[in-house]
């Protein structure tokens, strides 16, 4: 028999934090990555779209923090989006928007962005 643990995330640590003026202009940043076929979408929850690029876990000390529970983003991309759409126009395509409410850790971090946007969270 297998034992199967869930420990969701204590702590994320987010590098980088970038707010687009609206979601077109965040889409539009990830044209090089649609034009090449790779696999790009974005997320939504509580009104926030959003890219998150995480951190390599090839190291040591990453290897331990993840034993500890602590996640690390490079950069998180994100703009006010009230309603979800499914996509974003994007010239003759388009980058879809998965819908993330599913995810409390996403709800977490787009009411965590929300209150970013807002200016009642400035960086540490």
């Amino acid at each position: 028999m297998v034992d199967i643990v869930f420990q969701p995330v204590k702590k994320l640590m987010v590098m980088e934090c970038t707010l687009y003026p609206e979601p077109e202009t965040l889409a539009s940043t990830l044209r090089n990555t649609v034009e090449a076929n790779r696999l790009t979408f974005l997320s939504w929850a509580e009104g926030m779209v959003f890219i998150t690029i995480p951190y390599p876990i090839h190291t040591e000390v990453l290897t331990e923090d993840i034993g500890e529970r602590q996640v690390y983003w490079v950069t998180i991309a994100y703009a006010s989006m009230p309603k979800y759409k499914k996509s974003i126009p994007l010239g003759d395509s388009g980058i879809s928007v998965v819908d993330a409410t599913p995810s409390e850790t996403l709800k977490q971090i787009a009411v965590w962005l929300n209150k970013r946007a807002e200016g009642k969270i400035k960086s540490e």
